[in-house]
């Protein structure tokens, strides 16, 4: 084996390594992202539960607004020596009825807020499986690299080297593939 045909082998042979390689190495990337994106899809967990907590501490402290609007309107009516019907009641009634409809708002608010962070933990959770998914077709990828690379260092040294070894005629046409000189004596034995 000439040198040549050395070296065509030996860099045919690196240029596998380095396909599988390759893949592996974008494979250890895309890992590392999707491990990123996952460590931050628990930070919507945490603005999840922040969201719930400030809803909760909203409703609270409406009822206790509400509680005290009505307190102060029943006292203020009964201090006047007014019962707590006809036009007190209605406007304590329409009172009520406005702080409820402002409290509903407010929780619904937060409802989207949570329904959104949710969303966007869905999209990071996807965008790292997407990461995932990609290392493993970069490690495909390398291998069929490789194999292709393979398949062609073997062409190229098998057309260096001439072939099956002289099983070969030149010919105006060029190189045209002959019998080996036995094949008939061969064919007789079968």
């Amino acid at each position: 084996m000439g040198f040549a045909t050395t070296a065509l082998v030996a860099l045919g042979v690196m240029q596998v390594g380095t396909s599988i390689a390759s893949g592996y190495a974008q494979k250890k990337e895309a890992d590392y992202n999707a491990r990123l994106l996952e460590q931050s899809a628990g930070m919507y967990d945490f603005q999840s539960s922040l969201i719930e907590k400030n809803k909760q501490l909203e409703a609270y402290q409406i009822n206790r607004q509400i509680g005290q609007v009505m307190g102060s309107s029943r006292a203020m009516t009964a201090g006047k020596g007014i019962t707590l019907s006809g036009s007190p009641m209605a406007i304590m009634l329409d009172t009520y009825t406005q702080m409820e409809i402002d409290k509903r708002i407010g929780q619904s608010n937060y409802e989207i807020q949570k329904y959104n962070v949710a969303v966007e933990k869905s999209r990071t959770l996807s965008q790292a499986e997407a990461y995932r998914r990609q290392g493993r077709n970069a490690v495909f990828a390398g291998y069929t690299n490789a194999f292709t690379q393979a398949l062609q260092t073997g062409v190229n040294f098998g057309m260096m080297s001439g072939g099956s070894g002289g099983n070969y005629a030149n010919t105006s046409m060029g190189r045209v593939n002959v019998a080996p000189p036995n094949y008939y004596l061969r064919a007789g034995k079968l």
